[in-house]
């Protein structure tokens, strides 16, 4: 038996359905939101709604009431929601109204509505408004909605810790923004941001000291310390107790999987191209230098001292349209007097840019990569990655846990 499908017929069942939104004649359940009340139907409640269907279905007070009290709920909000309920229409009007649409969904377990309404959220983020989506996405189990918004904050990573809206982000999320990797955002830049944070939240005073480790204060002079951050907010001691312990911390090989190569620690470019190479305000593109015995290489200060077992490498592809082999190799310094080689790398693949060099680990401070040949060339850095590895770096089957050194990653 085959089955028409009747679209007017659909469409019709539909408009009427939607015609009892707010329909006070047949309705036989009142909601009441801050003294507002809102007519409304068990049996659509029930049918488009999970929320709604259990508490009905429960034997509770609420499952024969014929007035149900909803407390700590949006009055606007919940009209929103209603009315996708009965007509499957929602309305976004700004991002505010969306995020308050998308906690109701979540707790109505309206799925279908949340998706929406995180499309919309998604269509209008921007970083003068990251900060009210990740407060949200603390509060609201949907990982994909914080992961636009963290993508966000780190493809704008300098503007978002200058913006005036930092002050105005959760605890918990600012922790979780200094937790994560902050691009080419200068230590100094993150502590500053941190210190408008403490002046505008004295409340919470008691996480002073636990935020301020999450800052790698080590890198920072004491000078700097003592502009940056006030007595009143933090004492000169404690602050220089803290960069000891991390200093300790960083020299042991307690922090992992990590891209050392960041303003965040201090690193600078001491030969072979702007100084602030890592920085967002610099228009350098490349690192480079000529491939003779008298040059010196290039040479990054990290900014401290780190446990490290891999150095990764990511040259320009000018070579390449060169036709040139080259050779190269990586030193390793903690004083910068007394060098160690931890890679002499000779590429006949024109086609390799990327090169992870892993070894055995060992406290370093400098990087040193120099070109040696062919003589009288340029050597080309793109970009570069410092870090302590903790898998068996050796078994081709891992992957580096570190997402730039993925992305650069290729079969050798």
């Amino acid at each position: 038996m085959s089955k028409a499908v009747n679209n007017s017929g659909m469409n019709q069942l539909a408009k009427e359905i939607s015609g009892l939104h707010l329909d006070e004649q047949f309705a036989d359940v009142t909601i009441v939101i801050d003294g507002v009340e809102i007519p409304a139907h068990r049996m659509i409640l029930s049918q488009r709604c999970p929320y709604f269907k259990a508490m009905f279905a429960s034997g509770m007070i609420e499952s024969k009431s014929k007035r149900i009290e909803l407390r700590e709920t949006p009055i606007n909000g919940f009209k929103s929601v209603l009315k996708w309920i009965y007509t499957g229409v929602s309305e976004f009007t700004d991002l505010s109204t969306a995020l308050e649409i998308l906690r109701l969904a979540s707790m109505y377990q309206l799925m279908e509505l949340g998706y929406l309404a995180v499309d919309y959220i998604n269509s209008k983020l921007n970083i003068d408004n990251v900060w009210m989506v990740l407060n949200e996405s603390a509060n609201i189990t949907l990982g994909f909605l914080s992961l636009n918004a963290f993508a966000t904050v780190r493809l704008n990573s300098w503007k978002f810790v200058q913006n005036e809206s930092f002050v105005k982000l959760h605890l918990k999320v600012l922790k979780k923004v200094l937790e994560r990797d902050m691009g080419k955002v200068e230590n100094t830049e993150i502590l500053e941001a941190l210190v408008r944070w403490m002046k505008a939240n004295p409340d919470q005073s008691v996480h002073f000291l636990d935020l301020l480790k999450m800052v790698p204060l080590n890198s920072i002079g004491i000078g700097d310390l003592a502009s940056i951050v006030p007595s009143e907010l933090m004492g000169a001691n404690v602050l220089m107790e803290v960069a000891r312990e991390q200093q300790a911390m960083f020299e042991t090989g307690a922090v992992v999987n990590t891209n050392f190569v960041s303003p965040k620690y201090g690193v600078r470019v001491l030969s072979g191209g702007d100084p602030n190479y890592f920085s967002p305000r610099s228009r350098c593109r490349f690192l480079t230098h000529v491939m003779t015995r008298s040059d010196r290489g290039i040479v990054v200060d990290l900014g401290q001292v780190f446990t490290i077992n891999e150095v990764g490498l990511y040259l320009s592809d000018w070579h390449h349209l060169q036709q040139l082999a080259y050779t190269y190799t990586v030193d390793v310094s903690k004083n910068k007097s007394m060098w160690a080689r931890v890679a002499y790398h000779v590429c006949e693949n024109r086609y390799c840019t990327n090169h992870d060099h892993f070894f055995k680990k060992v406290n370093v401070r400098y990087i040193r990569i120099w070109g040696q040949e062919p003589v009288n060339e340029t050597f080309v850095l793109c970009a570069m990655e410092v870090a302590y590895c903790v898998f068996d770096v050796y078994d081709e089957s891992e992957k580096c846990p570190l997402l730039h050194c993925k992305e650069k990653r290729s079969k050798k």
